[in-house]
Order: structure tokens, then sequence, then C-alpha cells
């Protein structure tokens, strides 16, 4: 037992230092390919992104041009700028109104209905102006809201000839919201990349808001195209003469309600002028162009003037595209995972096969080095019979006439146990390298009476009173009678050797007709089979050397022989039924 033991030791080291292994390496692989599917996605859903943000940009980047360079006349109530300046301000869907914030006079807009009522041609009324107003009013501080807005002018314009303009400079709308441009701080690596979008998003802007401002104020046009390059400066003019000057619009949350604010200043005198941006219905438009390239994405407003991340901010308004949280479901779902699913049941196959295998071999060892020493033991009682007895007839010690015949039929036995067993170890042999047979096809009754007499000669030897039928089937069988003859014999030995008790020992032989075949069982009235010894009861060399000298003399092959050949046969042999009071074997023959 010591060698085996340590032959499985061996084995489960080396299965588990594999397995151990090749776990290692495959939770490696999967952590590998879990983080390469995550910044897979990672990078899909950022090229997502920048999809949606200039998608979100380009539909509200011509809106907010065209608010942020509007003429401060747009914004006033029966001002002088409003007869030169183009008249009142085209409605949008995105704005609901324009005001003006005075330090002196307070809130005022020309799209509230009382102003509406003053200009020709009348502006349509608004019910929720007034409302709007009061919103506006309630939320607004001069000072505080002064304090957000950039100091450059974008154009500044004399008085009198108002269509004549100067252009200061390139900024139209100032969204930034860390107060040190991201333009001038361009970062290396992916948040420079994000930068970068955001910054050509932003010359978008500008880009629009040119066209806007060449719109508004088309003699300054070439003046524009000469200073849009140029840092911004300031243009002076005689003391005498009226100046307005344009500051740089900033979009702001007051709130919970977008506007987008400039200061204006005239003749020393500032004012905020503003557009009020319906944030409802812009939401819901930016959510569809979100929902068609990334679904999930939510929009989140930047209050005050806190800083957004470059790639998730727009350029146009202060507004912070969320996307939704990455999922990794079904990230396993990876050709290359599947060969590794495969490899790992070859792997486990292997192992088992090899456990198998290692199994098969050390029970076929100890099982042959049974047999060795179990027929060892078989020839050693015959053999020294053989020598004890031919040397005491060979010297004449044995003289009288009935005891030298005693003694050679008990040599004769000897031989005839000793042909047996050399029978069937061949036998067994020949029915590994050939473990099909021919038969012929014949009736049961023919298949019994070429069977009588050798199964008859058997039982008289076993010394058992064999039970012959008398009312045999008429049905057809294909078989070889000789192979059925030796699986027969080898069950009448078998029943002399154990079911035989005290005086004559009866064995019954009957036939059944089965659906495909036909049932031959063996009955004795023996003690019956070992609980302990019927899960072996058909294996080869299952005998040991210590059970043949406790039991009756054999080496445990002549079961698993029959059965052996009775399958080779097509047909089968099983163990029906064992108590005390007898066993029973079945033999299966297929039907011709």
């Amino acid at each position: 037992m010591k060698r085996p033991r340590q032959v499985w030791l061996i084995y489960g080291l080396l299965s588990c230092g594999i397995l151990i292994g090749c776990g290692w390496f495959t939770a490696r692989l999967l952590v590998l390919e879990q983080e390469q599917r995550l910044a897979e996605l990672q990078a899909d859903q950022e090229e997502r992104i920048r999809l949606a943000l200039w998608r979100m940009d380009s539909l509200i980047i011509p809106v907010i041009a065209t608010e942020a360079t509007r003429s401060p006349a747009a914004y006033q109530i029966g001002d002088s700028l409003l007869a030169t300046g183009g008249g009142l301000p085209t409605s949008s869907p995105y704005v609901l109104l324009n005001f003006q914030l005075d330090r002196s006079e307070g809130l005022s807009s020309p799209n509230s209905p009382v102003a509406a009522l003053q200009q020709t041609p009348p502006l349509a009324p608004s019910d929720q102006a007034p409302a709007d107003l009061a919103v506006l009013r309630q939320e607004l501080d001069f000072d505080d809201v002064l304090q957000q807005l950039p100091d450059e002018y974008v154009v500044t314009a004399t008085t009198p000839g108002l269509n004549e303009f100067v252009i200061n400079a390139n900024a139209y709308l100032d969204n930034d919201r860390d107060g040190d441009g991201r333009t001038d701080s361009l970062i290396d690596g992916e948040k420079g990349l994000k930068t970068g979008d955001y910054v050509g998003r932003s010359a978008l802007l500008k880009n629009t808001a040119q066209q806007s401002l060449a719109q508004q104020y088309g003699n300054g046009l070439n003046d524009l195209q000469q200073r849009q390059s140029e840092p911004p400066q300031s243009v002076i003019f005689p003391a005498a003469t009226d100046e307005v000057r344009i500051g740089t619009s900033r979009p702001l949350w007051l709130e919970q309600h977008l506007v987008l604010l400039r200061r204006v200043s005239r003749a020393g005198e500032t004012v905020i002028q503003g557009t009020w941006l319906n944030w409802p219905v812009l939401q819901r438009d930016l959510q569809r162009e979100v929902e068609q390239v990334l679904p999930g994405g939510t929009l989140r407003p930047l209050p005050g003037l806190t800083p957004g991340d470059p790639g998730r901010t727009l350029a146009s308004l202060p507004v912070e595209l969320l996307p939704p949280a990455l999922s990794l479901r079904n990230w396993y779902a990876n050709p290359q995972l599947g060969m590794l699913g495969l490899a790992w049941l070859g792997l486990l196959l292997a192992v088992g096969t090899v456990g198998y295998l290692l199994f098969a071999v050390m029970s076929l060892s100890e099982r042959r080095a049974a047999f060795v020493s179990a027929v060892t033991h078989e020839l050693r009682t015959p053999l020294t019979t053989f020598q004890l007895y031919t040397d005491m007839l060979a010297e004449g010690v044995v003289q009288q006439p009935e005891q030298q015949r005693e003694y050679l039929e008990t040599l004769r036995d000897e031989a005839v146990r000793l042909s047996h067993l050399v029978e069937n170890v061949l036998a067994y042999a020949r029915l590994e390298n050939r473990p099909t047979a021919n038969g012929t096809t014949l009736s049961v009754g023919e298949l019994f009476e070429r069977l009588r007499p050798g199964l008859m000669q058997r039982s008289r030897q076993a010394r058992l009173e064999l039970d012959w039928p008398t009312d045999l089937p008429d049905a057809l069988v294909h078989v070889d009678a000789s192979i059925v003859e030796q699986i027969l014999q080898n069950l009448i030995d078998n029943a002399g050797k154990y079911a035989r008790r005290e005086g004559q020992a009866m064995l019954t032989l009957s036939v059944a007709m089965q659906q495909r075949s036909v049932a031959i069982d063996v009955r004795d009235d023996g003690p019956g089979i070992d609980a302990a010894v019927q899960p072996r009861l058909f294996q080869p060399f299952s005998k040991s050397d210590h059970e043949a000298a406790a039991t009756a003399p054999g080496v445990g092959l002549g079961l698993a022989l029959s059965r052996g050949l009775a399958r080779q046969q097509q047909g089968d042999l099983q163990l029906v039924s064992t108590s005390p009071s007898g066993t029973c074997f079945r033999l299966l023959l297929p039907r011709g």
C-alpha cells in the first residue's frame, strides 16, 4: 500500500501545481481581458461623448452666437438705437425674452406687453413675460452679476453714424469656467485631446459669431477681418463723442434659469444686457441629440464659474454631459475566452484521463499481482500432490491396488483442475484479443441436446445433481454452442465449489423467452454470495491468495471469463438474485 500512496501523492502534487499555475495564468488573462474590454468601452464612450458634444454645440451655437452679437438696441425700450439697429430680435423657441438691467432703472424687457405696445410694429404679446421678469428681478443682482462678466469689449460704436463700428476682439462669447482660458493651457495626453476638442468647438462658436457679427455690423466687416487675429484693444474716441462698447457675453446660471449676459458701456454708464434662454425646451432638444449617439447620457448645469471637464462640457453653455456608467455585461463573450474555456476543458480532461489511466494501471497491477499469488497458490497444492503421490508410487510405498487406484484418481482430478485453470487463462487472453465471435443459428432444443453430455459430466465431477429442463421453447438462437457450454460449465464449477453443502447439492436449469433473447437461469441452493464480494464478482483476477486459501480453489477468473464470452456472443451474464437459500445467474442469448 505504501507504493500506491506515493504514486497518488506525486500525481496529486503535480496536478495541483499544474492547475494552480494555469489558474493564476487564467486569472491574469481574465483581468487583462477585462481591462482591455473596459478600455475599448471607454474609448468608444469618449468618441460618442465627443460626437454628442459636437451635435449639441452645432445645434445651439447659431442661437447663442446670434444672441451674443445682437445690437444693444434689441435689449432696450424706446431707445434711439432701436431705430437704426435693425429692429427687434427674431423669436426663437430657445429664447424666452431679452432684457436689460440698469443700476438705477432696474430690470426692463422689450418683450413685455407694455413695451411691445410702444413699438412700431408692436410685438406679439406674451402673457408669461411679466411673470418671467418678476422671477428675474428676484434673482438678478447688478453688482454680483457684473463681477462675473468679462472685462473685454468686443465692439465699439460711436454716434452719430451708428452704423460705423470698430471690432476690438475675437472672443464674442466666454464660457471659460476656470477663468484662465482653456485655449491658453493645453495639456498633453488624454486631457490635452479633450481640451483640443473643446478648443475646436470653441472655434466653431467664434466663426459662427463672426458671421453673425458681420451681418449685424456689415460696415465693420473689413475691419473685423483685419483684426480677428490681433489681441483685444481699445479704440479711443474724442471726449465729445458718445461711445457704446459691447462686452463679451457669458452664459450663467441663476439658480435654475439659464441666461446669456454681457456688459454694455455708454458715455461712462454701464448696463447689463441679457437673454433668458428657455432651458426646458433647450434641454429636451439637446437630450434628443445625446440619445442618438450616447443613450443614457444626461446633462448637468455648471452653476457660477464652476470648472468642468473640457471633454464633457459644452463650448457654448455651462452644461456638462454626464455619460452613463460603463457596463461590462457579457464581456466574457469573446472567442479568445471561448478558446480559453476549451483549453481548461482539455486540461481537466487530460488530468482526469491521466488519473483514470493511473487508477486503471494500478488496479490492473494489483489484480495481476493477486492473480499471480492466487495461481501460485493454486499450482502449489496440485504440484505438491503430484510430487508426493508419484514418488510414493514410483518407490513402491503403496502396494495395495485399491490404494494405488485412489492415488491415481487423485492425480487425474488434480490434472483436470490444472487443465481447467490453464484453459480459463488462455480463453480470457483470447477474449481480450478477439472481442466478437462467429455463431450459428439453431433451435433451443438442438442447443440443449448438444450441451447435455458435457454438462451432465461436469455436474457429476462437481458432485451436483443437475435438474435438466424439459419444457424448452420453440425459438432460434444465434450462438456458438461450444462457448455456451464453456459458460455453463464455469457456472457448474462455481456451484460445485461454493454452493455445495452437506449431502447432494441441487442445480436447476430453466429456460424462458424474452423479447430479444432467450434466458437460461442457473439456480443453486447454496448459502448465497457475500455482499462484500458482489461488487467485484465479475472482475478478473479479483481473488487474492488469502481468499484462495480460505475458500474453494480458484483464481477469480471464471465469472469474468463467462461474462466476457457471453457478451462476445451479443448476450450477457447477470446475477439475478442471491440469498441464504441460493443464488441465481442468468445467461442471455441473442435470438436468431
